[in-house]
Order: C-alpha cells, then sequence, then structure tokens
C-alpha cells in the first residue's frame, strides 16, 4: 500500500451501504440460512453478514467489478481514491462511481469524503507526507487522570506491568509508583507524577509501534465498569511473543447508567466494548475476560434456557448473539481494563440501547402488513357497526343486530376511540382482512393463527374467517399438506372356523400378583380362550400356545401386534398386523371366569 500511495497529495473515500448485502445468494444454498421466529421460518436471500468467508467472498468481487481502474484501494466496501491532482482524482472518482452504477452498488453518502488533503482509511491518518497511526487508538488513555487512591494507582501499575515487556526501563520508571503503594500513607509528588506521565506516555508509544491487529492471532478482549466509567483493552497474543495491546477504549457514564447496579454496569461494559471492536471481532472467534462473575453468568450461552429472572442485562447480552466468544473470569488485579474505568475523564453520548452500528441482519417488512393504532382509531370512526356498538354501551340500549356485542357487554370499554374487548382491539370491518393478512405473514398452523389473533384483535366470526383464511393459502396448501394416511384394507371373515385367529396381552393386574392375560380369539366364531400367565416372555408365550393348540389343532393364520414374547416367532405363518381385544370384553372375562392356576 505504501508503493501505491507515493506521490498521492488528494484523498476521496467512498463506503458502500449494506456492504454485503449487495450479493444475491444462490437458490442451492438459501435453505443453509432458514432461521427460525416467532413469525415463522425466513431464510436470506442475498450473503448474510456473520458468515466467515463473507469478506473475502466480497473483496474479490470488489476486486473484480474494479479491475482496470488505478490509483485506488479496495478494503472489502471502502474504497480509497487518490490522486496527485485534484482533477485526477475527480476523474476517477465518476469512473469508479460510474461502476458501481452499472453493478447496482450504492454508497452511504454519509460516511463518504471527498477531495481531501487528509483521511482516515484502516486505522491510519493518511496525507501527502505518508503514514501516520490512528490516534483514536490511545486517545482515551491520554485522558487519564492522575490516581488518587493506592488502589487506583495499583490498578493503573497492572496495566503498564502488562505491556513491561515493551517498555524500555520499565522498572526504573515505575519504581516511584511502587514506592507510593508501599508507603503507609497516600504519597504523591512532584517525582510520582513525572513518573506517571511518562509511563503513560511509554504506554501510548508502545500500543502504536506494536499494536497491528492480526487474523491468526488469537484475541483477548478486558472488560471493566467503574462507578464513572466503562473500559476495555483489546489484546492479541501469538506462541512466540508476549501479549500485545491493540487498542484501549474508555466511555463516561451518563447520570442515568451511573444509578445502574453494578453488576448491570459490568454487563453494559462487555456488550458496549464488543460492538465498539466490532471491525476487529465481527465473525471471529474472541475470549471475553471480566473480573464480574454474574456477567460470566449472564454470557454463558449453555445456561440461556435456564430458569433465571431476567434483567436489563439479559435484554443486552442478547445483541452479542451474532459474535464467536467465550467468557472467562478474571480477579480484579489482573483485569488490565480496570484502569481504563477508573482513570477516564470525559463526556460521551450514552450508550444506543435501541441501536446498534454493527447490525447484523435487518428484516425489513412490508410496510403495508402493518396494523397501527391510529389507523383503527380511524376505521373505527367511519364504521357504523362499532359505533352503534358504542352508543350501546353509553346508554345501554342495544339494538337487536348487536346481539353479538350485547352478550360481551361487561367485557368492552372505548379507550381513545378504539373499542376494546378484554385488552383486544375490535377491527373495524374494513381492516379485517388486513388483520389476517398480518397475522398470517409467516403462514402459522390453524390453530397458531387463531392463538396470534386472539391475543391481540377479535371480532364476532373471527375463528371460522381465521380457519377459512388458511384453507385459502396458496403457500399453506403447497407446503403445509399433510401426508396421506395408510388406506384402509378390509378383512373378510374367514370360511372356517379356527382359520385364523387374534392373539394379545392384556393387563398386567397388579392387584392378581402382576398377572396378565393371554387372549386368543377365532375371526370366525368370536370364541375366546384366555389363559393368565406370569410372564409374557416368548418361552412362557410359547408354552401357553402349543398346550392350546395341541388341544385345539393349528390355525392356518395367526395375527398379533408383536408384543414382548415376539409371538412371531411362535408360529410361522403369522401376519403381522394389529389385534387387540377391547378391554370391556377383557373385564367381562375377568368377572365371569374362575382364576385358574397360572402358568
Amino acid at each position: 500500500m505504501k508503493v501505491k500511495l507515493h506521490g498521492a497529495r488528494f484523498f476521496s473515500k467512498l463506503d458502500l451501504t449494506n456492504a454485503f448485502y449487495h450479493l444475491e445468494l444462490h437458490k442451492e444454498s438459501r435453505d443453509l440460512t432458514t432461521f427460525l421466529s416467532e413469525n415463522g421460518m425466513f431464510r436470506f436471500t442475498r450473503l448474510m453478514f456473520g458468515v466467515n468467508c463473507a469478506p473475502e467472498i466480497f473483496q474479490r468481487e470488489m476486486t473484480r467489478i474494479l479491475d482496470g481502474v488505478e490509483n485506488i484501494i479496495i478494503y472489502i466496501d471502502d474504497v480509497l481514491i487518490f490522486a496527485d491532482s485534484l482533477e485526477k482524482l475527480r476523474e476517477t472518482v465518476s469512473e469508479v462511481l460510474r461502476i458501481l452504477r452499472v453493478h447496482n452498488l450504492t454508497i452511504n453518502s454519509a460516511k463518504c469524503e471527498f477531495d481531501k488533503t487528509k483521511i482516515r482509511f484502516i486505522g491510519h491518518q493518511l496525507d501527502e507526507n505518508g503514514f501516520n497511526i490512528d490516534d483514536t487508538k490511545v486517545r482515551d488513555i491520554r485522558r487519564f487522570r492522575q490516581p488518587s487512591t493506592v488502589s487506583e494507582l495499583r490498578s493503573f501499575l497492572g496495566l503498564a506491568s502488562f505491556v513491561s515487556p515493551y517498555i524500555k526501563g520499565f522498572a526504573d520508571i515505575a519504581s516511584p509508583l511502587w514506592a507510593a503503594t508501599r508507603a503507609d500513607g497516600w504519597i504523591w509528588g512532584l517525582e510520582q507524577e513525572s513518573a506517571f506521565r511518562n509511563l503513560k506516555e511509554q504506554i501510548m508509544n508502545c500500543t502504536i509501534s506494536l499494536g497491528y491487529f492480526s487474523e491468526k492471532h488469537k484475541t483477548f478482549l478486558y472488560t471493566d465498569a467503574s462507578p464513572n466509567a466503562l473500559g476495555a483493552v483489546l489484546v492479541q497474543q501469538d506462541s512466540d511473543h508476549p501479549p500485545r495491546v491493540i487498542s484501549f477504549a474508555s466511555k463516561a457514564l451518563t447520570p442515568t447508567e451511573k444509578r445502574y447496579p453494578q453488576n448491570q454496569r459490568e454487563a453494559l461494559a462487555t456488550v458496549w466494548a464488543v460492538e465498539h471492536f466490532a471491525f476487529f471481532l465481527l465473525g471471529r472467534p474472541f475470549v471475553i475476560r471480566t473480573d464480574a462473575q454474574g456477567v460470566t453468568f449472564i454470557l454463558n450461552r449453555t445456561r440461556e434456557n435456564s430458569k433465571r429472572a431476567l434483567t436489563r442485562a439479559d435484554g443486552w447480552a442478547l445483541r452479542l448473539s451474532p459474535y464467536k466468544f467465550d467468557v472467562e473470569y478474571v480477579c480484579g488485579r489482573d483485569n488490565i481494563a480496570d484502569p481504563s474505568s477508573r482513570l477516564y475523564e470525559g463526556e460521551d453520548e450514552p450508550f444506543a440501547e435501541d441501536f446498534s452500528p454493527w447490525e447484523i441482519a435487518v428484516l425489513e417488512a412490508n410496510q403495508a402488513l402493518f396494523l397501527t393504532e391510529d389507523e383503527i382509531r380511524e376505521e373505527t370512526a367511519k364504521d357504523r357497526h362499532l359505533q352503534e356498538v358504542t352508543d350501546a354501551l353509553e346508554s345501554g340500549i342495544w339494538l337487536k343486530h348487536l346481539k353479538n356485542y350485547e352478550v360481551l357487554s361487561n367485557d368492552l370499554v372505548v379507550r381513545e376511540g378504539v373499542l376494546v374487548k378484554t385488552g383486544c382491539a375490535i377491527i373495524p370491518q374494513n381492516l379485517r382482512q388486513k388483520a389476517l393478512a398480518v397475522a398470517h405473514a409467516g403462514h402459522p398452523s390453524k390453530a397458531k393463527f387463531k392463538s396470534i389473533l386472539r391475543e391481540r384483535v377479535w371480532w364476532p366470526g373471527m375463528p371460522k374467517e381465521a380457519e377459512a383464511w388458511v384453507d385459502s393459502c396458496a403457500v399453506c396448501a403447497t407446503n403445509g399438506k399433510p401426508e396421506r394416511p395408510t388406506p384402509m384394507q378390509r378383512v373378510f371373515a374367514p370360511r372356517n372356523v379356527w382359520e385364523t385367529v387374534a392373539i394379545d396381552f392384556n393387563g398386567p393386574y397388579l392387584k392378581y400378583g402382576g398377572i396378565s392375560i393371554l387372549v386368543i380369539v377365532d375371526y370366525r366364531s368370536r370364541y375366546i380362550i384366555a389363559k393368565p400367565v406370569k410372564s409374557t416372555s416368548f418361552e412362557n408365550t410359547k408354552k401357553v400356545l402349543e398346550a392350546v393348540f395341541e388341544k385345539e389343532g393349528f390355525p392356518q393364520t395367526t395375527k398379533s401386534d408383536n408384543g414382548p414374547p415376539s409371538m412371531v416367532k411362535t408360529i410361522g405363518n403369522i401376519v403381522q398386523t394389529g389385534a387387540s381385544m377391547l378391554s370391556s370384553l377383557y373385564h367381562c372375562i375377568l368377572n365371569k371366569m374362575a382364576w385358574p392356576k397360572a402358568a
């Protein structure tokens, strides 16, 4: 990149809108992205964020599209354009925009920059003199105030010790500060002030010189929260070198956020830190390290379905679902993010709970499939039938054609122009078809469809209309058609007695010692033989059947339901179809027959 930018004096940068969504997925691959929601099953039709290979695929396509254009550098969805004069720069920008327009690629004009002499690109400040490291990596550590307690000083020295392998003469620089931690009282003089400033400068310098992110190295994110600020430190480590700091980050808490319980502040620090460094973490495995055991419990995905009281922190944790991470607990003295939260001073915007700058997927619903309260209120005022119901509620006089509403009069109330039945809005006639369409957007089954409607809306005859809607839905008819049942086969009566018999067990009867009844029924004469047995094993069943068949003769066909003794082994020509006897018949046998000695 340094060779390409030699001689560049002017710069422009283009940022694509929803980068990966520009690429359409092959139809055979779309089913792999299917996910389930409360409104049904959905799948992506375009390349989604969070796929490991998505950046490489998009980079390859952008390189192919802009092949042949000079003086550009492409990094995924960012395009840097440079030249030694404004005229050449604008010509190249126009050519790039033309190519993007031909391929239906859109840009985010709010993030684009044009005709700049200094520009920030992938973590560097670029100008005609060359590269400069982006100051945002160490901007927050520059705002560290000096410690005011021994605990704060030890926290800062813990961070300094972490990066001490890269600080020349660390022991000599930090010795006045270590001496202050061992003193009986709090000591802070000019020597400690000079050492603190020097050490802070050394930490910033080693971060700038060593903090280049690598996709091959293991990534750790340390997070912490104090009563006044949040802190985070992004760290990487390989097997051959000590850990190195990639970037620091801090965020001052607003007055409202300062009132959060400490456990929720710790959870907020984790979620904010992950989203702050999402550029590095998205689509890559990493480890979150925190000194709050409550946060490790909340973010532990093996416990997501456990019974527990849900808090604001659990809602924040759902924002991290697209990321691949493990959570580790570290003690406070080993958490190098502690000074980033304790010593940081500044004023920052509140955490945006309703907006994430790194959205993984957005389902853009059809605006026509929304049913708003204002819309219901407006149509209710136009609906003559519902206006008569409203008047009847006030006067107590019900017309004959309002009997469907009169029987429910105790449950009806008017709230801000909307007729309500036990918490459900009564939908005017003109909006009922739209209400059915909104509720059936995910193509639920009849039972689920009616359940969705009952929780939100009501009108007379709604269940029948819902069933008719599902029956008329072409998508449900195509995808939800049940399998055909197995056709029934007629069984004709045998020509002779004892030609076909059915065998089955009834019981066991615990009050008679666990005895079961082996029942044999002749299909022709309905003659019944019942034999009490202590065991339904194969050997015992075979013994009883041999005794019966020796006396009555062997039938041509025996039918059973393949019970415990596997009676198909007893006689070679058994037809494997079910033959279960009526329970009432068995009880009659028990009541009218004496109990002979069990076999």
